[in-house]
């Protein structure tokens, strides 16, 4: 067939388009393709070459094939399909068979903030043309009745509850920026999930938490425990945390603004997975995560000790959560400091994980902490045993990659205090401790390293009234 110049329409015959050499051989399901065509029309035209023998298809092998799906017999020129001229030496049908593979194997593959954007733009586009859709009920549809996100879907090929959750998702990225830096768009929806929980639980504190009991009981207050001739890093409280007290970096070099003997229990998970291979880790969803590289533990152990001893009030505790690959190192660390420690290790019973080699090793069910006493403490509650079964943390409320149960951290703050009573903290994480203090009426002064768990802490605590 020959081109006719300046003919606005040409039909083509779609028996003559010759489309047997293609790179693709396999076009997939094209039964949603070729619902969307036939709604709305081919977005992207076909491409196609006259060579004066043969009408050859460049590129749109998987919509030509749609259209025959259809029934179609014919194209139309400008609507349907375009025209690339043929060269007629060996190189202009070379240039004709790079076109094909461009668009099947070179072309750039969008980021999955650049999809979903085109998506939500594509659907915003197609709502102009074709106008919203009323949203009829079932059984009351009406096929031209605007365009709707079952369109949308059908148009690409895909279920519905995908192209929703991507519509949805692209919202929140125009209106959040930062999701688009996460790696994966599963990133962001785990990192959208832990914000509603966030919320969720935020919400939950407003209702149910503790007011801080009056003053002229006996107990203090945070400004109480802080020195009368403080460092730098010592910082007057708001008003709104005069009941916790957040300290960001090494706990090493902001505890010296605590003063002596002004804590009634020291409640802490020590680093973990010192010496043992992957020293790091991180949430899921970006959240909270740690990184145990570089410790020395020996003096990790001492200074936690010394400084645990020196803020103790006489006769109290301090529970130390720990590594039973340095058990000793603590063990000698808390009795060099002044501590008594208990020889039979707290153990917390929680969900097993998968060893390394389930042939040789027994999977890990329990996190061991040791119990130290300053002078001659006694529990609030007597009589207990010294191990509590308690499921770990699961699902959209794990915020951290190490975190302990409120559970079990409001269980030694119950033992051991009394409202208005202070709790410190040196490795916060996700904030445990100190929501397990501020929800039962006590007091919290936390120390965290990373930066990205302070933003949680403050955003978990703040509402705690």
């Amino acid at each position: 067939m020959e081109i006719v110049e300046n003919q606005p329409i040409l039909s083509v015959a779609i028996s003559n388009i010759k489309d047997e050499n293609r790179q693709r051989k396999d076009y997939g399901d094209i039964q949603a393709l070729a619902e969307s065509i036939r709604r709305f029309g081919i977005i992207q035209p076909i491409v196609l070459t006259d060579s004066g023998m043969e009408i050859t298809l460049v590129a749109g092998g998987r919509r030509l094939a749609a259209c025959r799906y259809l029934g179609w017999t014919e194209l139309a020129h400008a609507r349907d399909f375009i025209w690339r001229k043929e060269l007629d030496d060996d190189n202009g049908k070379l240039q004709l068979q790079a076109v094909e593979l461009e668009e099947n194997l070179r072309r750039k593959e969008l980021s999955w903030p650049e999809h979903i954007a085109a998506k939500q733009r594509l659907f915003e586009l197609m709502q102009s043309i074709h106008g919203v859709s009323k949203g009829f009920g079932a059984g009351k549809s009406k096929e031209n009745d605007g365009f709707s996100l079952r369109k949308l879907a059908a148009m690409l090929g895909e279920n519905p509850s995908v192209t929703s959750r991507d519509l949805e998702l692209a919202g929140f990225v125009r209106s959040h920026p930062m999701l688009a830096t996460l790696p994966t768009k599963a990133d962001a929806v785990r990192k959208l999930g832990v914000a509603v929980t966030v919320a969720a639980m935020q919400i939950a504190a407003k209702k149910s938490s503790v007011t801080s009991s009056p003053k002229g009981d006996g107990t203090s207050t945070i400004a109480d425990v802080m020195p009368t001739q403080g460092t730098p890093n010592v910082e007057v409280p708001a008003p709104s945390e005069e009941r916790w007290k957040l300290y960001e970096g090494p706990f090493e070099e902001n505890i010296t603004s605590v003063a002596d003997a002004s804590v009634d229990l020291v409640l802490t998970d020590l680093p973990y997975n010192i010496g043992l291979g992957d020293s790091s880790a991180s949430h899921s969803a970006g959240l909270g995560g740690f990184s145990d590289r570089g410790l020395d533990i020996v003096k990790l152990c001492a200074d936690v000790a010394v400084h645990s001893f020196r803020v103790l009030r006489e006769n109290r505790f301090g529970v130390f959560f720990y590594g039973m690959n340095y058990h000793q190192e603590l063990y000698d660390a808390l009795t060099t400091a002044g501590f008594t420690v208990d020889v039979y290790p707290f153990i917390w019973l929680r969900d097993r994980s998968a060893p390394p080699d389930g042939f040789a090793r027994y999977s890990k069910c329990y996190d061991p902490a040791l119990i130290a006493s300053k002078g001659v403490p006694r529990f609030i509650r007597p009589n207990l045993p010294n191990a509590v079964s308690i499921p770990s943390v699961r699902g959209p409320e794990r915020l951290h990659a190490a975190q302990k149960p409120l559970g079990i951290m409001q269980k030694f703050v119950e033992d051991m205090t009394t409202p208005g009573c202070v709790v410190l903290d040196m490795f916060a994480g996700a904030g445990t401790t100190g929501a397990a203090a501020l929800q039962t009426g006590r007091k919290a002064i936390l120390f965290e390293l990373e930066p990205a768990n302070c933003v949680m802490i403050r955003s978990r605590l703040g509402v705690i009234k």
